[in-house]
């Protein structure tokens, strides 16, 4: 059983630490005994670079003293108010430094990318962005408070969508809500084809007279067909993802542990960021079979998937011929990717949607080996194990990076994929501009990137943030 502590000044001595409700999590009593354990908890909050409140900067200066005088006791004492990822103790960090009117601007529908990290250990030639020096972090605290942010907001989108219902409801006297799950008991998913449109000759001319009177309205993009706010999902629904110019499963947070030590990875950035209504897309280069906490953080993301398969937009995997590993010994990159498909496409989990990118240029003289020992390897493993994903070929284009040429006919450009919002690691707020088409779709000009807007919403190190800039 857990207790909240009481705190006194007979456990911390004349500076009194302010006291807040703490859990103490007994189900392993030998964790918190571990003095190496809290030593490393302690190291790793005083590393931290979130900005803190002033109870995170009191906290801050009791583990500085206890440390530096060795004090086990003390330092065991203040064990049970260091964040950990599964107590993480929110108030000991300052909230986002934006107005509510910014937050529903930020955090709302535009929300595009919360980038975890940004730099890439894998180095691909054809990465149409370019490599950053050295790996940005985003603090896991950062992380949470965003998360905060988006979950209120959905709340808001919560209560517009019963709004609405109640109002076509009262209209018409059809409950959308029943409908919906009408549907689900019968196994027919969205955009319940076949179902839903036996009501459209009462629905569509009431919602077309009603809806540019409720604030549902500004949930739309302009081209959208008003026959979307007939389904929660499509109004509520928003993919985003974790990555740009990285790959997610580099992510790794040392100043926020885990309780027995291990650090933030990005499974657990997963499981903040989504949500039924903010799927999360995620694409990945893979990694090394020797790395194991990106193999545990992608075990965390599939566990999360299985439990809840709306959480997950889709998973997409990219092979390549110019990424850091093939150059160097292709059969080992080979049996690194065997372990990354097998871990991100299992069939309990994988969606029609979920698919492999193998990127090749015809006109590189090593290609041959890369299909022998590489790809058509992988190919034959993926039929083999039976994998309901979809396989794609991609050829090298002349916004590919490194590995473009001036005389590539394709033109595709993979960077010009995320419109709106970008929050990066170190709290920049950056913008992708986009326009609709005809389809209701956002599209991005290619050769457009993410520019900073001049606003940043946190402060690394501890620096206070004045909100002086348009967010967009």
């Amino acid at each position: 059983m857990s207790k909240t502590p009481e705190i006194s000044t007979s456990s911390f001595g004349d500076e009194l630490l302010i006291p807040v409700p703490c859990t103490i999590r007994s189900e392993d009593p030998n964790r918190e005994n571990n003095t190496v354990l809290l030593e490393k908890r302690a190291k790793a909050y005083l590393a931290q670079r979130y900005p803190l409140t002033s109870e995170g900067k009191t906290l801050r200066g009791e583990v500085v003293k206890a440390l530096g005088c060795s004090d086990t006791k003390r330092v065991k004492e203040l064990g049970i108010y260091l964040p950990t990822v599964e107590n993480p103790q929110l108030h000991l960090f300052k909230d986002l430094e934006c107005t509510p009117e910014q937050e529903e601007q930020l955090f709302g529908w535009d929300l595009a990318n919360v980038q975890c990290t940004a730099g890439c250990t894998h180095d691909c030639l054809q990465c149409s962005t370019p490599p950053a020096e050295k790996m940005e972090i985003m603090p896991y605290a950062a992380v949470l408070k965003i998360s905060e942010k988006m979950r209120e907001q959905e709340a808001k989108k919560d209560d517009l969508w019963a709004s609405w219902t109640e109002l076509i409801r009262n209209g018409t006297g059809i409950d959308l809500e029943e409908v919906e799950r009408q549907c689900a008991s019968r196994g027919i998913s969205y955009p319940f084809a076949g179902f839903l449109e036996k009501y459209y000759p009462t629905l569509i001319p009431f919602v077309k007279s009603e809806y540019t009177k409720h604030p549902i309205k500004y949930t739309l993009n302009p081209s959208t067909n008003v026959d979307y706010l007939l389904v929660k999902r499509a109004v509520l629904r928003k993919v985003i993802t974790n990555y740009y110019n990285n790959d997610v499963f580099d992510y790794a947070d040392k100043t926020f542990p885990h309780e027995d030590g291990t650090p933030a990875d990005y499974g657990d950035v997963f499981a903040a960021c989504a949500s039924d209504a903010r799927p999360v897309h995620v694409t990945t280069a893979g990694w090394s079979r020797k790395n194991k906490p990106a193999k545990r953080a992608a075990d965390k993301v599939m566990a999360a998937c299985r439990n809840n398969p709306h959480l997950k937009d889709m998973i997409r995997i990219s092979v390549s011929s110019g990424e850091r590993r093939v150059c160097g010994n292709p059969d080992d990159y080979r049996e690194d990717m065997k372990e990354v498909i097998k871990t991100l496409m299992q069939t309990s989990t994988s969606g029609l949607r979920d698919n492999i990118i193998f990127y090749s240029d015809p006109k590189d003289p090593p290609k041959k080996e890369y299909l022998q020992k590489v790809a058509w390897p992988l190919e034959a493993f993926i039929v083999s194990h039976h994998m309901p994903i979809v396989i794609t070929s991609t050829d090298i284009s002349h916004f590919s990076g490194r590995q473009a040429r001036e005389d590539s006919k394709g033109d595709h450009d993979g960077a010009a994929c995320m419109p709106g919002i970008h929050v990066w690691p170190d709290g920049t707020i950056a913008y992708q501009a986009y326009t609709f088409n005809g389809h209701a779709r956002m599209e991005v000009k290619k050769g457009e990137r993410p520019r900073p807007t001049g606003a940043k919403i946190y402060r690394l190190d501890g620096h206070n943030n004045h909100m002086n800039s348009t967010l967009v």
